[in-house]
């Protein structure tokens, strides 16, 4: 609708302001109830010198605003993928420098939240210069008030419900963050904070990949069909998280001595734990398009909701329980599995069919080989040979155990229906 193909009209100035007009809202209604109920959340989670955080805490949130009309969505809405990804990856640089910084200057937990508020700066100024630029193709069409108003009920009724949702995916991780300073210190939140930027970084990437095939739903002409596509993207999209996900595992040394240096060495083991929450992620996102496409995005937020709440309630009772964070990857992991669950099954019921053993022992098949890698990799750091990544012997080995997952990983995607690497090359059959 924006670009005017289906109505052979032009609305995207009216519909780009009324889902910035509503994004903006959200972010105001979700800060200011965040403000004003701050010390009753610092009182309900047993820490009552909190509130000054949480008050920090819903500014950062608020500071969202700044980042303007023009966002990633909407640059994918224009197949800008190239844009999409460098306005994704320069928020997430933000994060990473204002984690860094927390942990070398040993900040407080105020402290830090006041230099997060300095940390989405470079996303706001990219998109805005980009907004600038190209403003005749982003805020191109004539623009009356009672079109804007008859966009925004549009966008409200099949937007809001989204807006909210992608916020509870965005924040879950920065939570986490702030309930680990309180029942530890700021270097276990530098480093919770440290893992979730390298994978919001990954994501980032991995997520704007996926939308170039993401995009082709959008031709479908039923559920049926729809489906059919999402099979051949959910294919091809599993075999490159794997393939990710091995290079995460045995690289996850060299990840955090690159990024963070040899402070956050401890990092490491929570890095390959992390694998799995993001596998599953990624399958997520892809599979979650039905509930957005088909409108059940009241159902789709419930589901969203339901399971954040449910991480953040575990984890701070396991990390106020075992005094560690180790057990963060798998709550997250174990939640995300759950809702893949859930979600699948609401596909399979709305298309009246059902899922083959095939299926189920072909992602049984990918976990494994994921699982199979932690624990060859943990057996291995028990050798000093294995252990010392910069040596010779052990890049090696890392690199032949790589070699080994991706061709296993081949072999077991080969004779999925729509899988476009061949034996004669690479064959592309997403229309």
């Amino acid at each position: 609708i924006i670009k005017g193909e289906k109505t052979g009209t032009d609305r995207r100035k009216n519909l780009i302001l009324s889902s910035y007009l509503l994004k903006t809202l959200t972010i105001m209604i979700l800060s200011g109830l965040m403000y004003f109920s701050s010390e009753y959340i610092s009182r309900l989670i047993g820490f009552q010198g909190l509130g000054s955080s949480i008050k920090l805490i819903s500014v950062v949130f608020l500071s969202k605003i700044f980042l303007g009309p023009l966002n990633i969505a909407i640059l994918n809405s224009f197949q800008d993928y190239q844009k999409s990804m460098i306005a994704g990856l320069f928020d997430k640089f933000g994060h990473f420098a204002t984690a860094l910084i927390a942990v070398l200057m040993d900040a407080s937990l105020d402290e830090y939240l006041i230099l997060h508020i300095f940390s989405v700066l470079l996303a706001c100024i990219y998109q805005n210069l980009i907004l600038y630029k190209h403003r005749n193709l982003f805020l191109k069409g004539e623009m009356t008030s009672r079109g804007f108003l008859s966009d925004l009920k549009v966008m409200a009724v099949f937007s809001f419900p989204n807006s909210i949702r992608r916020q509870v995916v965005r924040y879950h991780g920065v939570i986490l963050r702030y309930l680990t300073a309180a029942i530890l210190d700021v270097f276990s939140v530098g480093i919770v904070a440290f893992i979730y930027n390298i994978f919001d970084l990954i994501s980032s990437v991995c997520t704007t990949g996926q939308k170039v095939f993401i995009t082709s739903l959008a031709k479908a002409k039923n559920k049926k069909s729809f489906f059919e596509r999402l099979k051949k993207i959910i294919a091809n999209f599993n075999f490159i998280m794997i393939i990710i996900g091995l290079a995460i595992i045995l690289g996850a040394p060299y990840i955090v001595y690159i990024i963070g240096g040899s402070e956050f060495s401890v990092a490491t083991k929570l890095v390959k734990d992390f694998v799995f929450a993001q596998y599953f992620v990624q399958l997520l996102y892809v599979i979650g398009t039905f509930l957005v496409y088909y409108n059940l995005n009241y159902t789709y937020l419930f589901i969203e909701v339901s399971k954040t709440v449910l991480i953040i309630i575990t984890s701070y009772f396991i990390i106020a329980h075992s005094q560690t964070i180790d057990y963060i990857p798998w709550i997250d992991a174990s939640f995300i599995f759950l809702e893949l669950i859930v979600i699948s099954s609401i596909i399979l019921y709305s298309l009246r069919i059902k899922i083959s053993t095939r299926v189920i022992q072909f992602f049984l098949a990918n976990i494994a080989i994921l699982f199979f890698y932690l624990v060859i990799t943990s057996a291995l750091e028990q050798h000093i040979f294995f252990s010392n990544f910069l040596s010779f012997g052990s890049i090696v080995t890392r690199g032949i155990l790589f070699t080994i997952g991706a061709c296993i990983t081949y072999l077991i995607h080969k004779p999925v229906e729509g899988f476009v690497i061949s034996n004669e090359g690479i064959k592309i059959n997403i229309k």
